[in-house]
């Protein structure tokens, strides 16, 4: 009846849940994420402020009106003026201001360039933290099937001793040897299945998801070559992919981007500081009309001009202006230096990382093999009575550290790709992959 509860509850769960792709997780996480979104607008906000200040260029023109009633009344030979009307056009150019204008239009320009790299670097960001979660839960669900595992080889095997025992062929000490063995797995399969509900509850948090799901297992196979190639390369290879790294960093690299349009902002900063010491010149155009209520009609009356001006002072203030742009400019460049300084040494820490985790994924595949066979034999033997119960549980536990460590250097070594790809600047894993072939 319990295991028929059981499969029930497994399909209602299966009927009512759905699969979720790395891909669908991602998309899930853009849609809702609130930080992703602010960027978005900051982006909507730079734009506007770069129409805004192509604005600068245009003319402005205003009109004004103007209704005045005198009191006392004015007194002429022609009446008494009583009241006045007047209204005006006026128009005014910018036809020069030292360059202001021009360099401000492109600063805002620049800053739509910031908030374009600050939001693709927000989505790999983002990505990046999705893909950790996948991988998390992935591995803690994996770590939790290992556990499970587990708790029932230790469950069977107390069975066996129980056996034993009760022909009189083990003692009382081996069985509870055994069945303390059991226990501890117990243990182990409880707390596994909190770290799989952990890492779940977290997944669901940062996509959204809130019914019950089930993720995509990953396909291992694609990275079959890319692992093998990671394993051949040698302290040459390392170097010289650490180069590559680097050159390509500087293109796609977000923060190193960003830097590189503040040292440009910096550099325009400096112009238009100068141009603080340039005369400015305008055209402007104003007509007015008016009347009284003596007048039968409006008459009008109408001006163009052409207006410079030469700053005189503060020109202290201006060369002020001038020397802390210059400083603001050196600044950006030392901060571009050790930028770039960091972000190499963490692509090739990283690098290694990636190599070192190849050759574990590796080398935990084979122990991994060798475990399992050795605990097959052990079990074998055990049964035969050939085996104590303690080279069995010995075998066990290797074979179950084993199958622990292989799941983990997977996860571990996907974590670090998605590292390196970040501080690199792919979002293209494919693109990322073709890197590493020779």
């Amino acid at each position: 009846m319990k295991k028929l509860i059981v499969l029930i509850t497994l399909i209602t769960m299966n009927l009512f849940s759905y699969e979720i792709d790395l891909q669908k997780a991602k998309e899930l996480a853009l849609s809702r994420n609130n930080s992703f979104q602010s960027k978005e607008q900051d982006l909507l906000k730079s734009e506007l402020n770069v129409n805004s200040a192509f604005m600068k260029f245009l003319p402005s023109a205003s009109l004004t009106g103007r209704i005045s009633e005198n009191l006392p009344a004015i007194e002429s030979q022609f009446g008494d003026n009583e009241t006045n009307s007047s209204y005006g056009l006026s128009v005014n150019q910018s036809l020069f201001s030292g360059g202001k204008n021009w360099y401000n239009y492109q600063l805002q320009k620049d800053n739509e360039e910031i908030s374009k790299n600050e939001l693709s670097k927000e989505k790999l960001s983002l990505i990046s933290e999705v893909e950790k979660s996948y991988y998390n839960l992935l591995e803690q669900k994996e770590l939790f099937s290992i556990a499970e595992k587990s708790y029932n080889l230790a469950t069977k095997n107390e069975s066996l001793a129980k056996i034993k025992f009760d022909s009189g062929v083990i003692s009382k000490a081996d069985l509870l040897r055994l069945s303390s063995s059991r226990a501890s797995e117990e243990v182990n399969l409880i707390n596994a299945e909190k770290m799989y509900q952990i890492a779940k509850i977290n997944f669901s948090i940062l996509t959204g998801v809130s019914q019950e799901f089930e993720l995509k297992q990953i396909s291992l196979d694609k990275y079959d070559d890319f692992v093998a190639q990671l394993n051949s390369f040698g302290t040459i290879e390392i170097e010289q992919m650490g180069n590559i790294l680097s050159s390509i960093s500087l293109k796609q690299n977000y923060d190193l981007k960003n830097m590189d349009v503040r040292k440009e902002m910096a550099e325009k900063n400096i112009t238009i500081s100068k141009g603080n010491f340039l005369p400015s010149l305008s055209l402007s155009f104003s007509k007015d009309w008016s009347k009284s209520n003596l007048d039968d009609s409006f008459g009008d009356r109408g001006t163009i001009s052409l207006n410079a001006s030469i700053p005189i002072f503060p020109v202290y203030d201006n060369y002020l202006n001038l020397e802390k742009s210059k400083i603001d400019l050196k600044k950006s460049e030392l901060s571009k230096k050790d930028l770039q300084d960091n972000v190499d040494l963490n692509l090739k820490s990283t690098l290694y990382s990636l190599i070192s985790g190849s050759k574990k994924l590796k080398s935990s595949a084979l122990l991994l093999q060798l475990a399992e066979e050795t605990y097959s034999r052990t079990e074998e033997r055990f049964k035969s009575g050939a085996e104590s119960e303690t080279e069995l549980i010995d075998a066990r536990v290797s074979m179950i550290s084993a199958k622990n460590n292989y799941a983990s250097s997977i996860y571990s070594f996907l974590n670090i790709k998605r590292e390196l790809m970040v501080t690199a600047g792919y979002e293209n894993e494919k693109e990322f992959i073709q890197l590493f072939e020779r």
